[in-house]
């Protein structure tokens, strides 16, 4: 079929329509999805291939890989984004976290990315969290258990920060004492 005069013709249009777009592509690629849209239409019409041709539309056809593209590409830059968020599928790592153990105070390290769940462990050697020692250290491991400490991190913070207050009330009313006597 690509030895035609209407298949040169097509792939002529169409990489002059991909190239308004700002698409540039290579002309077998180009070649390749004519075919198999042609093919298409003249299956679903029950037609023949060479009075498939008619229905070609190349500036449409332009605008539809040229939308598949940009695609492709915000797809592309979208897992980009999560591989550097997250971390890769294959790459593990491990990063301290920058809040203390609520049940004893030491370093949390979240262990995440690869193959295996992401976890939690303290590296306090008398942590008294309610969670299974692995490796000698309390470890969250299933969802449940790190919802669970994001609770228990999330009421840390809010009694660390009631306490602050307090304190800031107590100074400041000791010092309004202390400048009235």
């Amino acid at each position: 079929m690509r030895k035609t005069k209407a298949s040169k013709e097509a792939v002529a249009e169409t990489l002059t329509e991909l190239a308004r777009r700002g698409v540039t592509l290579t002309p077998a690629t180009v070649e390749d999805t004519i075919e198999r849209n042609v093919h298409a239409v003249a299956d679903q019409l029950g037609i023949q291939v060479r009075s498939a041709w008619r229905y070609f539309d190349a500036s449409a056809l332009a605008n539809s890989v040229a939308q598949s593209v940009q695609v492709a590409l915000v797809a592309r830059e979208a897992a980009r984004r999560v591989e550097r968020t997250i971390g890769g599928t294959v790459d593990r790592y491990d990063v301290p976290m920058n809040r203390p153990c609520p049940y004893c105070g030491d370093v949390l390290t979240m262990h995440a990315g690869g193959r295996e769940d992401n976890r939690a462990t303290c590296a306090g050697p008398d942590c008294a969290a309610p969670v299974g020692l692995v490796d000698g250290r309390r470890t969250w491991s299933s969802a449940e258990q790190l919802a669970a400490l994001q609770r228990e991190l999330d009421g840390a913070d809010r009694r660390r920060k009631r306490a602050e207050a307090r304190a800031r009330q107590r100074a400041a009313v000791r010092a309004r004492e202390g400048a009235a006597a």
